[in-house]
């Protein structure tokens, strides 16, 4: 792991350690983890020690108009459907975002698992809903 930007990200980092992740600081000072094969950043703020964000980015690619009119309809069911995930599109590119406020500070390893969970949840709702779609092309799916 490379040196954390801030005490706040060295404590999440080592939080992250101890539960099995394996995380690293981004160039934005982000930490950023895999798992099962997907890639998590785990955004956090000095300023404000009561929120988090857990984004996976780029997991649906939009390589035409048609990609992008599908990824913003199955993002709009997920939205609907799933607790805390927004689905989103970004540039030619889909992800998902939980946001989440705490407590306290201490809260942080209690609530990770389940936004996590939430997050993972959304993400594959959203490849079973083009899936089921078989008319849309599965090529755009990612890993």
């Amino acid at each position: 792991m490379t040196q954390p930007s801030s005490p706040l990200v060295e404590k999440y980092a080592a939080i992250l350690t101890e539960e099995g992740y394996t995380a690293t600081v981004d160039s934005e000072g982000d930490l950023y983890f895999r798992v099962e094969g997907g890639h998590y950043f785990l955004r956090v703020n000095e300023d404000d020690t009561l929120s988090f964000i857990l984004l996976y980015p780029n997991f649906y690619g939009i390589k035409s108009d048609a990609d992008r009119r599908r990824a913003l309809e199955v993002a709009s069911e997920v939205n609907t459907r799933v607790k805390l995930v927004k689905v989103f599109v970004a540039n030619n590119d889909t992800q998902a975002s939980v946001e989440v406020l705490l407590a306290n500070e201490s809260d942080f390893r209690t609530v990770f698992a389940r936004a996590l969970g939430q997050l993972r949840a959304g993400v594959t709702r959203f490849r079973e809903i083009v899936r089921e779609r078989a008319e849309w092309p599965h090529n755009v799916l990612k890993a």
